[in-house]
């Protein structure tokens, strides 16, 4: 009897299929959820371009979710271009904010 490879037993609730963007190879990847959150990141091994294998890159993808240093909200620069100075503009900035920052045509 013939047994096939066995792959990652899943992480979470559900396993989708999609592709990876984090590189212009455009790989098929299977993502792990639970309760609706990425979990684990594999190569699909049904994918004509990986075949499973999966880069470093793509591995590391989960990290555009969960990074400590991703961005959770706008920042809007106080000092001058190049600088580190910026805060958090409020709510109600939005607007106005937008119009002030529409380059001139």
């Amino acid at each position: 009897m013939e047994r096939g490879i066995e792959y990652s037993a899943p992480i979470g609730d559900e396993v989708r299929a999609t592709t990876c963007y984090m590189c212009a190879c455009r790989c098929g990847i299977r993502v792990h959820l639970k309760d609706g959150a990425v979990r684990y990141i594999e190569g699909n091994p049904d994918h004509p371009v990986n075949r499973g294998v999966l880069c470093a890159k793509g591995s590391a993808g989960i990290m555009q979710h969960y990074s400590p240093a991703r961005l959770s909200r706008p920042l809007l620069r106080t000092g001058e271009r190049g600088s580190r100075p910026v805060r958090s503009p409020a709510r109600s900035c939005g607007i106005s904010c937008r119009a002030a920052c529409r380059p001139a045509r």
